[in-house]
């Protein structure tokens, strides 16, 4: 049985205002056709589906179009998405009902009451009628509803604590399914932070904190239960294994920043064998086409001009650029001087700029020069044109330019004006 594992789709996000809605739209006809060639029986979104609590109307139709697509263009006999620390849990399980009846499975969130906890499990069917795996379909919970609290105890108490009701979650979620489904392979998901070492971080992994325990270091591998032969895990937005479980994270399809962008995206597809229901199951990394490029560019402004200039790129879709401008002195004009080069871009070509920087590669003295800069003054004694000087000052470590202050200045008339309009009113 072939399982396609995803996870953290972040569906409206906009990494510094530059939205990725083109990249996921891309991503969600890929992995459609993904799905038919290789045969893929069932597919597992482990959270963070949408990047706000209350996701856009865009967001939303990205979504129920995919899982309509899913119903109607590929032979998947079962679909899972569970609730991140991203998503609304109720708003995940709203549809459930309907979705149910697509072979869609969605849990949003999970109660500490045990009795609940049934609804998680999600039996695959094969062909015959018999269940050939069960899937628990644990969503991202908090440890409170676990039973965990911190006041009164030590951090290692807490830890203890930590990794005792998770361990127990996972136990108890083998037991529900051994009962009701002996003799088949099981395969549990999670949305929380968990590392090889339990303790330590991984380079370039991304992740929101959404633990107690993430302050005394992760939750170790061994709060999974033995009788998994697969974990299929969310929230961490870089490909990781965890061997000692069986456990991956297969990272954000799209990157949601610009650290994402530098590394290669991925799925995780799951062999599963339903006559060795302990063995751990088969993973294979996919890599995720790239749908557009991200440009990093450092260097003085003229550098970086130039590197502009001869920028080639081969996805359809326009670049982004993040640039980092040495400069010896702020320059008011860099932006209008940046848009006549993006301007020499064929049309439908055009790079976007997601955010300029500026690096001063001096800092003026100006404790000797000025020393009542950094003395308290009252605001009633300073100019709105001293003050600006002032806060430039201590920003830039130099004072602004002429240009500078005749555009403060600009702004002060048309200030002036637009009060003396009111009064006038």
């Amino acid at each position: 049985m072939k399982i396609l594992h995803t996870s953290d789709w972040h569906l409206g996000v906009s990494a510094d205002q530059a939205p990725r809605r083109e990249e996921h739209k891309k991503f969600i006809d890929w992995i459609i056709d993904y799905i038919n060639e290789h045969n893929i029986e069932v597919l597992v979104h482990a959270g963070d589906t949408f990047h706000h609590m209350q996701p856009s109307a865009r967001a939303l139709t990205l979504y129920y179009e995919f899982l309509a697509r899913c119903s109607t263009e590929t032979k998947l006999k079962q679909m899972i998405v569970t609730g991140g620390n991203h998503d609304s849990p109720s708003r995940i399980d709203a549809p459930s009902s309907i979705l149910e009846a697509l072979n869609i499975h969605v849990i949003g969130g999970l109660l500490g009451d045990e009795s609940t906890w049934d609804r998680c499990l999600c039996p695959v069917y094969a062909d015959d009628g018999h269940v050939e795996a069960v899937i628990l379909a644990v969503p991202y919970i908090h440890e409170s509803r676990l039973g965990v609290h911190s006041i009164g105890l030590t951090p290692r108490e807490v830890r203890d604590s930590m990794i005792d009701k998770f361990s127990h979650l996972y136990s108890k979620m083998a037991d529900l399914a051994e009962k009701a489904y002996p003799d088949v392979p099981l395969i549990a998901t999670g949305h929380l932070t968990c590392y090889p070492d339990g303790v330590g971080e991984v380079e370039g992994a991304y992740y929101t904190p959404i633990h107690l325990i993430e302050s005394l270091g992760s939750l170790p591998p061994k709060i999974f239960d033995p009788r998994y032969s697969y974990v299929a895990l969310g929230h961490i937005h870089q490909k990781i294994e965890i061997p000692a479980a069986n456990a991956w994270y297969p990272g954000s399809p799209v990157p949601t920043d610009v650290t994402e962008a530098r590394t290669p995206r991925h799925i995780l597809v799951v062999d599963v064998d339903p006559e060795k229901p302990r063995a751990f199951a088969q993973v294979t990394e996919v890599e995720v086409p790239n749908w557009r490029s991200v440009f990093e560019i450092s260097g003085s402004i003229d550098e970086i001009f130039e590197k502009t200039k001869i920028l080639e790129w081969d996805q359809d879709l326009i670049p982004y650029l993040y640039l980092n401008a040495e400069v010896e002195a702020p320059m008011p004009d860099a932006m209008q001087r940046l848009d006549e080069v993006l301007d020499t871009f064929d049309k439908g070509k055009r790079p976007r700029v997601v955010r300029y920087k500026e690096t001063l590669t001096s800092l003026t003295n100006l404790t000797g020069e000025d020393p009542s800069i950094f003395k308290h003054i009252p605001l009633n004694d300073l100019s709105p044109a001293e003050v600006f000087e002032r806060m430039y000052v201590l920003k830039h470590g130099q004072p602004p330019t002429d240009s500078i202050m005749t555009a403060f200045a600009t702004l002060l008339v048309d200030d002036d004006e637009r009060e003396d309009d009111n009064t006038a009113a």
